[in-house]
């Protein structure tokens, strides 16, 4: 949808990360596909409804201890079997984990931006 591309505010990096999507007391697996400051793109086996918000915890790292970085956020988009979340105003703590997540190339990152093609 091009209007959500259009909205998007901030840059979007590709990934391959585990997470879990918390709503309405139920919880489901997916994948992030790619991730930014201001939200992401879950691949699940389900998705939510449009304007439904929803807690996200991004799992970072899949040696013995990974970190669970936990978001809340609302679904803005639905294509390609998955969903974007649009995050809340994040808490300065958690914002700052995520832009070192994404600007050291964390691990489970590919360090190349959306559509640059490889």
């Amino acid at each position: 949808m091009a209007g959500y591309d259009r909205e998007r505010a901030d840059d979007r990096l590709s990934v391959q990360m585990a997470a879990r999507i918390h709503c309405y007391g139920e919880r489901f697996i997916g994948t992030v596909v790619n991730l930014g400051a201001g939200g992401a793109f879950v691949r699940a086996g389900r998705t939510l409804p449009m304007q439904v918000r929803c807690d996200l915890v991004v799992i970072v790292g899949d040696g013995g201890d990974p970190e669970h970085l936990l978001v809340t956020g609302t679904v803005v988009h639905l294509a390609d079997g998955g969903m974007g979340i649009k995050f809340d105003t994040l808490a300065p703590g958690t914002l700052a984990r995520l832009l070192g997540i994404l600007s050291s190339g964390g691990t489970n990152l590919k360090r190349r931006p959306v559509g640059s093609g490889g």
